[in-house]
């Protein structure tokens, strides 16, 4: 069935943006960071485009089943466009801008390979723990519901709020989750921490090999803030004397 919402201009604006990312990145008339940064804007722009052209709204990609903004997708989609921004400005940068190669450069680093960018196992590791906590957030989220466990949604997309980020999606009541709360600070910050380490990495204007390293620290922080969000949605909630809309 062809959603409704989908139009032609949505598909030219997909293509476009894409095709426009390309030229930024291979171009030599734009600072290497520059173009990382445009990078970054239109990859945020094209997944409203996709969000809008599925649900109507530009944050539509981050509207779950339950028509709230899912605290997983936030997490997936900012990672998402933080890295591969990263990985799309470097990749056609060392093909299109003639950079010479760094100070002390990686061993495998060769400028006849502008695509053999080292990304080191911790980020792998990052993007791993992140898809995983979204899936066991979704896999706890149905079985609650098989077990008929009250889940709190919101009466259509259009009711969906930023606040749904940090409230509890189970139970009866709408309260704040602090688990939720938690793990979208840890989240926000190593996404700025990281970015900032990207950043770095193109104001320098060599030849990328290598993305910067991810420290084991912040790999521990994050797991643990994600399995305390997957362990506390599967705990039950007690009901409310209140309740909001519940989804049997």
């Amino acid at each position: 069935m062809i959603n409704p919402k989908w139009t032609v201009a949505h598909s030219l604006a997909l293509f476009g943006l894409l095709a426009i990312i390309v030229i930024i990145d291979g171009t030599t008339r734009i600072l290497f960071v520059t173009a990382y940064y445009l990078t970054l804007a239109l990859l945020t722009v094209l997944a409203g485009v996709i969000g809008h052209g599925v649900l109507g709204l530009w944050r539509g990609i981050l509207i779950d089943e339950n028509d709230r903004i899912s605290l997983s997708r936030f997490q997936l989609v900012l990672w998402t466009i933080l890295l591969l921004s990263g990985l799309l400005a470097a990749a056609f940068g060392n093909l299109f801008r003639g950079l010479s190669l760094p100070p002390s450069p990686p061993m495998a680093c060769r400028v006849d390979d502008p695509l053999g960018i080292i990304v080191s196992p911790n980020v792998w590791a990052l993007m791993g723990i992140t898809l995983t906590a979204a899936v066991a957030s979704e896999l706890v989220k149905q079985t609650n519901r098989m077990r008929g466990r009250p889940i709190i949604a919101n009466g259509g997309p259009e009711d969906a709020s930023w606040a749904d980020l940090f409230m509890a999606t189970e139970g009866t009541a709408r309260r704040v989750d602090l688990t939720r709360v938690q793990n979208f600070y840890f989240t926000v910050v190593l996404v700025i921490a990281y970015g900032a380490l990207l950043q770095q990495l193109f104001v320098r204007n060599y030849f990328i090999c290598a993305f910067p390293e991810l420290t084991s620290g912040m790999l521990t922080l994050l797991g643990i803030s994600h399995a305390g969000y997957v362990v506390a949605k599967a705990i039950p909630r007690p009901a409310a004397s209140t309740p909001g809309t519940i989804v049997p």
